[in-house]
């Protein structure tokens, strides 16, 4: 893709997505983001084929960042128990910056999942993997008891996941402050039990 037409794409996925938010998806057309791009609708039809498409990079481009905030966590030379720490809190904290009161942008997750049932599908085998490499390395390091990785990992995102996945922070969430506090507690109490013997 060229630069022009990558620039043009990107364009027309921030204005989408500011639509998005603003009035909701189904509320918005083409001819509204086609127009904050200063171009005509058959032009726009260039880039994307469609509403859905756009609202699905749009998606991606969420999906994107997250992918980023993991790749960050697992490069870093911290501890796996530092590890677990930001990975679990730097989500949280984009999800709850983009996602608390923009119930909207909320909805756009959901439609679009619900036509692509493999995005969120990826998007939550992401998460478990990071789990993985994180516990891999608790383990290699004697800081957890040996086992199935994979098994502690589906266990440690079933406890977790309600700091990692958006649908917690739509209505009526505690404060950032709280959220993280709890987080990291259980994250210790996670560390705790996966340290200890079968009885």
């Amino acid at each position: 893709m060229s630069p022009d037409r990558h620039k043009i794409k990107e364009k027309i996925l921030a204005s989408a997505q500011t639509r998005f938010i603003r009035y909701g998806f189904k509320k918005t057309n083409v001819t509204e983001i086609a127009d904050d791009c200063d171009m005509s609708p058959a032009n726009l039809y260039r880039f994307f084929e469609n509403k859905e498409e756009i609202g699905e990079a749009v998606v991606e481009k969420y999906m994107g960042h997250i992918q980023r905030i993991i790749l960050q966590v697992l490069a870093s030379n911290a501890s796996p128990v530092e590890k677990m720490s930001a990975f679990v809190r730097n989500i949280l904290s984009y999800n709850y910056s983009i996602f608390t009161n923009q119930l909207h942008l909320y909805e756009l997750i959901e439609f679009i999942s619900a036509k692509r049932r493999e995005l969120p599908l990826r998007h939550i085998q992401l998460k478990k993997d990071c789990l993985i490499e994180i516990l891999a390395q608790a383990q290699a390091a004697g800081l957890i008891r040996s086992g199935s990785v994979t098994r502690q990992a589906e266990l440690s995102f079933q406890a977790l996941q309600m700091f990692l996945l958006p649908h917690s922070l739509i209505q009526g969430a505690p404060p950032l402050d709280k959220l993280l506090s709890d987080a990291n507690e259980l994250i210790v109490i996670l560390f705790i039990g996966l340290k200890g013997e079968r009885g």
